[in-house]
């Protein structure tokens, strides 16, 4: 989220209320409690993770009901003399009169009012003014803790925006959110210091709790079955070395940077929690936790291997489901129609909540193709590649699992002639003596053809067990069905892979919500983790995680060159993202992958004449260096799909000139003008 430049005159009135905070904090005049005071509260029935001895998650028969973070707000004085508190909800950062920081018909219970030691008025009003800036900027919640002190929105918790309020509270101009400091060199006041403790263990679980940093490990949660956990636990929290950590408001109160104050106003009465503070649907969210890095089937192979436990207590998933709901974020308007696994109203809930705003629009290709002329002492024959500008048109109304299991029955395993095959994942480049072959050519069907037994069909393996999965995450809206996304381009040359991808509908998909991932396999049915897009253990994002309509995405190795990765929408950095450029598969697809045979795929490419799994009659041709496997059509056959283009990248054409003698070339396209995609043709009517 970018914030807009503020109008001058609102400007000046917001100065305007500053001095005049500052005269009133002034020594002698300010006798009340300042504002500028941070307000701790439990979250329901006195619980708070720290204080009260009670559990960070509570479940009931493996599925989760409650969440005990604790609270805090900031004080911000009097309006029209009415007292507000600013803070973070599960609504957003919101303004709310001072009254409703406490609800007692819930039994939350007053912690106590700290404000920083020391602090100059000058701070204190800045803080103030930064605090209802924040509230009126429409701001998210960090629903899944993954940054917790912003910047932007769906980044904030309740204690992350204090913190991030006073470490903030020496810029220029408060009134401008695009200064938050973010150097811990230049904070005002750090309250709490940085820092990840792995160490404070606190419970049975394995949580840690923090007294002298801000973030405090969070163990896996391996018995939950809602939600499901990430692989081996609850997925929430900051990742930070492969762990998650979660920044709670009572390892805050208990700095010694902070000092009490006296509360002399009305801080609680009794109220629905839902018309003043907000919500979200605990439903959607529940099912978007379960089904982050899992496979989208996960939650019907839950119910067909439940506990006694849950069996006991609740009759079917939909009735846990609607019983959590009411439990978390105090959600009661949730009921059993909103609930039901298969509701299209629930799974556009998912995407939409953390899509935000859909982008719209074409997009090109952030990485070009040159054509260049053969050399004149060698006897290589190259073809000359055309840029195509075809549109590829799709019918959105296609059915997402028809679309999967239409995919499924293409995939090809060709017969292995040895057990023991290396999987190799060296990224030198190689050298071959000659240039590739484009997809024009004919493929090599000698180790290819389709078999019966290696033919797989989906729909013959996966038996429905009562609960449909859920699906269609990409669905945007409308009810209309998403065509899935495709694997446009593939490059292996050094350091620098990378792979594209492409949307060919109408309208833009958040990867994250709907939970796209590459994997790849040399050998083994289980293909290995290459990335799990928005999840940051495995890159960092500088494009978002939108793919536009029409649009490209461009995923590209962190040890590339820039040429590369100021490109890049997505800059993988886990280890296992490199491919060799021979005889490998990519998988695209929508949860875990555990075989050629998953029906979370949604796309593959097989490249090399030895490729054991491809899509179609053979795999698409050996990656040679310098150059990248760029689709041009659409038959699902990888072989007759892909066609081998020179990369545009200044570095890669001379190398490649210089290892091939050639002299005769076209100028490379600008870096900050490259040339228009090759864009998929439509599929073919056979």
């Amino acid at each position: 989220m970018k914030f807009k430049n503020l109008n001058y005159k609102k400007v000046l009135a917001w100065f305007i209320s500053l001095f005049a905070s500052i005269f009133l904090l002034l020594p002698g005049v300010c006798r009340a409690m300042p504002p500028g005071t941070l307000l701790y509260r439990t979250t329901d029935e006195g619980k708070m993770f720290g204080y009260s001895g009670d559990p960070l998650v509570e479940s009931v028969a493996g599925v989760m009901t409650g969440i005990n973070p604790g609270h805090v707000g900031i004080y911000i004085g009097q309006e029209e003399g009415i007292d507000y508190v600013v803070e973070a909800l599960a609504g957003g950062i919101v303004k709310n009169k001072l009254e409703y920081f406490i609800n007692e018909s819930l039994g939350e219970k007053f912690l106590g009012a700290k404000i920083p030691k020391d602090l100059s008025p000058l701070r204190q009003a800045k803080a103030v003014t930064l605090a209802k800036n924040l509230a009126e900027a429409n701001l998210n919640y960090d629903l899944n803790f993954k940054k917790q002190k912003g910047p932007n929105s769906g980044d904030w918790t309740c204690v992350g925006l204090v913190e991030k309020i006073y470490e903030s509270s020496d810029i220029s101009n408060p009134a401008n959110l695009l200064e938050l400091e973010y150097d811990n060199q230049n904070y005002a006041i750090n309250i709490t210091p940085d820092g990840y403790d792995d160490y404070s263990f606190y419970n049975k679980e394995g949580d840690c709790f923090s007294r002298d940093k801000e973030f405090s490990l969070i163990a896996p949660r391996t018995d939950l079955i809602l939600p499901l956990p990430e692989k081996y636990g609850f997925n929430a929290g900051l990742i930070y070395q492969g762990a998650r950590y979660i920044f709670f408001p009572y390892s805050q109160f208990l700095q010694a940077t902070l000092e009490d104050v006296a509360v002399d106003k009305k801080i609680s009465s009794e109220f629905s929690a839902k018309d003043v503070r907000g919500g979200v649907k605990a439903s959607a969210l529940l099912l978007r936790w379960s089904l982050i890095n899992n496979p989208s089937s996960a939650i019907k192979i839950a119910t067909e291997n439940i506990k006694q436990g849950f069996s006991a207590v609740f009759n079917d998933l939909k009735t846990a489901v609607a019983y959590a709901s009411g439990k978390i974020f105090s959600d009661s308007s949730n009921d059993s129609s909103l609930v039901l696994i298969n509701n299209d109203q629930v799974k556009n809930d998912i995407s939409k909540d953390a899509l935000g705003q859909e982008k719209t629009g074409s997009t090109l290709s952030k990485i070009g193709a040159v054509t260049v002329a053969p050399a004149k002492p060698t006897n290589k024959k190259v073809k000359k590649e055309s840029v195509s500008n075809n549109n590829f048109e799709t019918t959105s109304t296609t059915n997402l699992e028809k679309v999967k299991a239409s995919l499924n029955s293409l995939i090809t395993v060709a017969p292995q002639t040895s057990s023991s095959l290396p999987q190799t994942s060296s990224s030198s480049p190689q050298t071959s003596s000659s240039l590739p072959q484009t997809s024009s050519s004919l493929p090599q069907t000698s180790s290819s053809s389709i078999k019966a037994s290696n033919t797989i069909n989906q729909s013959s393996t996966h038996p429905q067990h009562g609960v449909e999965e859920v699906t269609n995450l990409n669905v945007m809206k409308n009810e209309v069905a998403a065509e899935t996304l495709k694997i446009s381009k593939i490059y292996t040359t050094g350091d620098n892979d990378f792979i594209e991808l492409y949307n060919p509908n109408n309208f833009a998909i958040d990867l994250l919500a709907a939970n796209y991932r590459l994997e790849k396999a040399k050998t083994a049915i289980d293909p290995g983790i290459m990335m799990r897009i928005g999840n940051e253990a495995d890159g960092s994002y500088p494009g978002d995680t939108t793919i536009p309509a029409k649009g490209y995405y461009l995923i590209v190795r962190n040890s590339a060159t820039n040429y590369y990765l100021s490109r890049a929408d997505a800059i993988a950095t886990r280890t296992d993202f490199n491919l060799t450029g021979l005889n490998q598969t990519v998988y695209l697809g929508v949860g875990a992958i555990s075989s050629y045979e998953d029906e979370d795929i949604v796309d593959v490419v097989g490249f090399g004449s030895d490729a054991i799994y491809y899509l179609g009659s053979a795999p698409a041709s050996k990656i040679e260096d310098y150059h990248f496997l760029n689709r041009f059509a659409y038959k699902n056959n990888n072989s007759l799909d892909y066609n081998l283009l020179l990369s545009s990248d200044p570095a890669a054409i001379s190398a490649w000139q210089a290892e091939n003698n050639n002299e005769n070339s076209t100028t490379p396209p600008s870096p900050n003008n490259p040339p228009p995609p090759n864009n998929p043709p439509p599929p073919a009517d056979d």
